[in-house]
């Protein structure tokens, strides 16, 4: 078997999509968690093997690939029993067409995370203390994004297209999930893994009022969160601390945004 090394965190939500899918595949692999709150992926040595500072990484004997989406489609090539990817064209074509929009959607539960987590804790400190903890963030758009949030909060138009983006992409899934019982057919593929962790966010951090009333993509939530692959690869890193601590942060951010 080859031998894979995967970079990644706890609780990062592209982190859970490849992981979803090494533990569908029934791939081994080596796990080096980097603690995405002490910086290191701001490091030398994590640049030097993923110059965009994001997790995950995987690293084979032959490359490395930092991109969670095609992380998980060079993981599909690896063993092509239980296939996660359609042979029907027409199929291959919408799951793919699902992990592409999946990437705003990533943006969004990003904004709305930061929200949530980084940017109380960063008003909490004293003014040079902050500046200093956002100078650290070598990527001038990661760091000028941050810094628009800490200042303008939840009027930022960062946080309401997030809003936006979260509301429409649900409506979308749901319409889909009316026709099949998962987002390109009668099995799960690909699509359905590339979006789980970030609706599983929003239920994180108390935000699924905002798909409450879509009936298709609770139920698809409910039957996904019970493979044993969504056990492994994410309950498992989300200890009880980690739930309550994401709970009270997103419904502290639901209210002050007086979200309806």
């Amino acid at each position: 078997m080859m031998n894979l090394t995967l970079f990644h965190s706890k609780t990062s939500v592209c982190s859970q999509k490849v992981r979803l899918v090494l533990a569908e595949k029934g791939l081994a692999y080596d796990s080096v968690l980097v603690d995405l709150a002490k910086g290191e992926q701001f490091t030398k040595a994590y640049l030097e093997l993923n110059a965009n500072g994001t997790v995950p990484t995987l690293k084979t004997p032959d490359r490395v690939i930092g991109e969670s989406n095609e992380i998980n489609l060079y993981l599909e090539s690896l063993r092509i029993a239980d296939p996660l990817l359609p042979y029907a064209t027409d199929a291959r074509s919408r799951c793919a067409g699902w992990m592409l929009q999946s990437q705003k959607l990533h943006i969004a539960i990003n904004t709305i995370t930061a929200m949530a987590l980084k940017v109380e804790n960063l008003r909490a400190l004293s003014p040079q203390e902050c500046a200093s903890k956002l100078a650290g963030i070598p990527f001038p758009e990661r760091r000028q994004k941050l810094e628009t949030l800490v200042a303008q909060g939840v009027t930022s138009v960062e946080f309401k297209d997030a809003l936006t983006v979260v509301t429409s992409f649900t409506a979308r899934m749901d319409h889909a999930l009316q026709r099949a019982r998962f987002l390109v057919g009668a099995k799960p593929t690909l699509a359905d893994f590339s979006v789980l962790p970030f609706i599983h966010r929003l239920e994180l951090l108390t935000f699924d009022t905002m798909f409450s009333d879509r009936p298709n993509l609770m139920q698809w939530q409910d039957e996904m969160k019970f493979r044993p692959s969504f056990l492994r690869a994410v309950s498992a890193f989300h200890p009880p601390r980690i739930v309550e601590k994401y709970q009270i942060a997103g419904k502290k951010l639901w209210h002050s945004a007086g979200i309806q």
